[in-house]
């Protein structure tokens, strides 16, 4: 009986998870550099995640958490992308906003696929691999100073998560990957919005950039 526990045990210790993104969604490494322009637009960011929990079929919940996690990736970008003069995710501050950006996530699983999923897999040991599939998809609302409706964007994608014994190397990826699967797609609506037209840079009156210079 002991060395059966024993095997359970190690075969436990062995198995892990293999996060892997889909591809449904170009990959933005980088965005334009736009740190150059003195006058950039300034943007309210207002923000929703909700969680479809078995499927499409069920009515969306607002997932609190998530949503945090989703607003520091949306700052992180934001941030690093060097495209707005400045931003705020506070409504009564984004008021007084040249841009107002929404952007709504929806994640919806499968509880009851991953159930069996997770039956099998512990039934087999893990031996049997299995997959689940998370699907992600961002909305986007782009508006004006006045409210009036600019754009609508929609980026659609998923994570599929594997469960196999000796991926346990790879069970760091449970965090990493969502999040970079995320994080892309704000990239993506960051860079088609430019690309649009959307966003007016101006020098300061009377400079030039030092390229037009001349010398």
């Amino acid at each position: 009986m002991s060395r059966l526990l024993s095997v359970f045990v190690l075969f436990q210790l062995l198995s892990g998870c293999l996060m892997v993104p889909g591809k449904l969604v170009p990959t933005v490494h980088t965005l334009p550099d736009r740190s150059a322009y003195e006058n950039k637009p300034d943007v309210f960011i207002d923000l929703n995640f909700h969680t479809f929990l078995s499927g499409k079929h069920s009515a969306p919940v607002e997932n609190i958490t998530a949503k945090d996690q989703f607003l520091n990736i949306v700052r992180n970008v934001t941030d690093r992308s060097n495209l707005f003069e400045s931003y705020t995710f506070d409504r009564f501050e984004g008021s007084d906003k040249d841009l107002t950006i929404q952007m709504d996530m929806m994640n919806t699983g499968n509880n009851t696929g991953a159930m069996l999923a997770g039956c099998v897999s512990g039934l087999t040991l893990t031996v049997i691999p299995v997959a689940v599939k998370d699907n992600y998809v961002l909305t986007a609302t782009l508006l004006d100073s006045s409210g009036t409706e600019l754009a609508t964007y929609r980026y659609e994608n998923y994570v599929r998560t594997w469960i196999h014994m000796f991926l346990f190397p790879f069970f760091g990826t449970m965090k990493k990957v969502p999040g970079e699967v995320m994080e892309n797609m704000v990239r993506n609506l960051y860079n088609d919005i430019l690309q649009d037209g959307y966003l007016k840079y101006a020098y300061q009156e009377n400079e030039l950039p030092d390229f037009l210079c001349l010398k």
